[in-house]
């Protein structure tokens, strides 16, 4: 009795719900307090109930279930199981399901002890969810994450890196990241000290040749080390991101590089590159030969201190720099200055902008122009001296000039004085008509060589002849083409056309107008 009333305190005092069902029928045929309070029943209705009344009624939490479950603890032994249940209220709760077989006064009786795990339930679902978000998360990221032991062995990986090395998830787990993802070719050595930094708690931050395992083909990959805490024990996270096009960007902008520094030290002119205050940022080799300076001591001197002469007009100089920072190139002459041994010399200088990341400098263009200016200087003298030989060369031509005037009077005055009387002397003698004609064309052209009709005529019409020139002068002087003939000694057809060239080449083809009247007009 004693023993029973203690089995009946125990039965009643237990946290966790208890109940007896017949192991044939799945009948409950007792229950405890625990058991009541979880299903919202009083102890006389509890027993009246079928099991499916305190199950979720769907499978697979139905009647038809429970039963199962009750037959099976009678039949194989002990079962242990979840299972969803509804209260009185109708609220679905999560329990955990103890069955066992039990034998009372030589009966076979199923004990059942039920636990509430609603409270754990919700928290492997928020646990589920998180694992879920974490490892979207995990796979989401851009670089690839491998989760290893001390050794280097996988033990997790993203979907990143399935993809960065062309494996599959089986493939790469249990994977060696010495043997199997680093190029054949690199060191491995150092990859075990590595290692136990990350372990002790200093992150490690690399680059590194990697190698994907079906193709063996290497690539460049950046690196990080850092520590990640398990439950087991400390593991290494890596996260490795591909700069393969980076590496590429790197070395065509090392080779862009490399080709404008040689442009830069190959052009013809010094190039100096200064801030707005006249601190020199870069030289090109041309200037360290100009100047006389090596690389490291131009870049620390300045401008206006260092390379210009000190009677430049300074002020000028800051004016021109603000207009070349505000668009307007600037090109002018300069005497600058080596600064080891202070000699000057004349440069010719042009400034423009040069947009940089960090601000706004300015390119000078410097060209030594020494022997420029020294055959400016030779240039300038032998002008000076042409034009004092022009000079009296003019004054000569003067002088020429006039002892030619002079001459030319003292022959025409000759003619008048000398010839011309004998002339008319011999006109008052009886004269042949032969002679008379003779005697008047000598006259005439007497009086042309003191009006100079034919040095006009010669000097005007450079294409006539000495025949033409001749005609012309007999034409201006009246006489027929009939007398010109007898005089000239040739034939009429000759004078003929004599006369039309010089129509021709007087421009009076076809005009209307006397070759005598015309020819008059040189008078």
């Amino acid at each position: 009795m004693d023993s029973e009333r203690t089995y009946k305190a125990i039965f009643e005092a237990a946290n966790d719900a208890i109940a007896i069902y017949d192991a044939k029928t799945g009948a409950i045929l007792d229950a405890n307090r625990t058991m009541c309070e979880m299903y919202g029943y009083p102890r006389n209705e509890v027993k009246s109930l079928e099991i499916g009344i305190r199950s979720g009624g769907f499978p697979p939490f139905t009647q038809e279930d429970a039963l199962r479950w009750i037959r099976k603890a009678a039949t194989e032994g002990p079962q242990l199981f979840e299972w969803q249940a509804k209260d009185r209220d109708g609220r679905l709760f999560w329990v955990e399901v103890n069955l066992k077989l039990a034998a009372i006064d030589g009966q076979n009786f199923v004990l059942s002890v039920v636990r509430d795990i609603s409270n754990r339930k919700l928290v492997e679902e928020e646990l589920h969810a998180t694992k879920d978000y974490l490892r979207t998360v995990f796979n989401s990221v851009h670089d690839a994450i491998f989760v290893h032991d001390c050794d280097g062995r996988v033990i997790d990986v993203n979907d990143k890196m399935l993809e960065m090395y062309g494996v599959t998830h089986e493939e790469a787990i249990d994977t060696s990241i010495l043997r199997d993802y680093t190029a054949a070719d690199y060191p491995v050595d150092a990859f075990p000290l590595l290692w136990k930094k990350v372990l002790s708690g200093e992150n490690q931050f690399f680059e590194w040749k990697a190698k994907r395992p079906r193709d063996c083909s290497v690539f460049d990959v950046e690196v990080f080390l850092t520590k990640l805490r398990l439950p087991g024990d400390d593991v290494i996270l890596a996260n490795v991101r591909d700069i393969t096009e980076r590496k590429l960007a790197e070395r065509e902008l090392r080779a862009t590089r490399e080709y404008l520094r040689t442009v830069f030290d190959s052009v013809y002119d010094a190039i100096i590159v200064h801030d707005p205050g006249g601190r020199v940022v870069d030289v090109n080799d041309k200037m360290l030969d100009m100047y006389g300076v090596g690389r490291e001591e131009a870049l620390k001197l300045s401008i206006i201190d260092d390379y210009s002469a000190s009677d430049n007009p300074i002020a000028e100089v800051w004016e021109r720099w603000k207009k070349v920072l505000s668009g307007e190139n600037q090109f002018f002459e300069w005497k600058a200055k080596r600064p080891k041994d202070g000699s000057v010399f004349n440069v010719e200088v042009f400034l423009t902008k040069l947009a940089l990341p960090q601000a706004d400098a300015i390119l000078a263009n410097v060209r030594d122009v020494t022997d420029k200016k020294r055959a400016e200087d030779e240039l300038k003298a032998k002008s000076l001296s042409l034009e004092e030989v022009n000079a009296a060369l003019k004054v000569l031509l003067r002088q020429r000039d006039q002892d030619k005037n002079e001459m030319e009077g003292r022959i025409v005055d000759n003619v008048r004085k000398l010839v011309l009387p004998y002339v008319e002397r011999l006109k008052e003698n009886r004269l042949e008509d032969e002679q008379k004609t003779c005697l008047n064309i000598l006259e005439t052209n007497l009086m042309n060589i003191v009006s100079s009709f034919v040095q006009k005529m010669a000097s005007a019409y450079p294409q006539f002849t000495r025949s033409e020139i001749l005609v012309a002068n007999l034409i201006r002087d009246g006489k027929t083409i009939k007398e010109i003939a007898k005089v000239s000694g040739v034939s009429e057809n000759a004078v003929n056309r004599h006369r039309q060239n010089i129509r021709n080449k007087l421009g009076l083809n076809r005009r209307k107008v006397s070759l005598k009247a015309f020819l008059m007009s040189f008078n």
